[in-house]
């Protein structure tokens, strides 16, 4: 006790105050799963816009639906809900994809969906 501690010492001193709060990392995936939504609806419009460009995809992403050959009819197993409908509905509307990560859908389908 009798020692005498340099203020530089104490500031350097990790006492666990740097983590993030619960809200902002619960935030940040949720954004993050968003913004993977949006890519995965990009490429489900431009494989329908343009399907000699867009092959199947090579099935590392969780929201494309998967090509599976039966006979001579292709069937597809598909994925989405209804926040995916929604997403490519904004895109094609051509809503910013940064509003959309923001998720405030009821808004953006009044602005930029229901008033044309």
């Amino acid at each position: 006790m009798s020692k005498k501690i340099l203020l530089k010492q104490i500031l350097e001193k990790d006492v666990g105050l740097n983590a993030n709060p619960p809200s902002f990392d619960r935030r940040c995936l949720e954004n993050q799963r968003r913004r993977d939504k949006i890519n995965a609806a990009k490429l489900r419009i431009q494989r329908v816009m343009h399907p000699s460009e867009a092959g199947c995809g090579d099935g590392n992403d969780l929201f494309l639906s998967k090509c599976v050959n039966v006979g001579k009819k292709r069937t597809m197993h598909v994925e989405i809900d209804w926040e995916d409908l929604i997403i490519e509905t904004f895109l094609l509307h051509r809503v910013r994809e940064e509003e959309i990560e923001k998720g405030h859908y009821n808004a953006l389908l009044g602005l930029h969906v229901f008033s044309h």
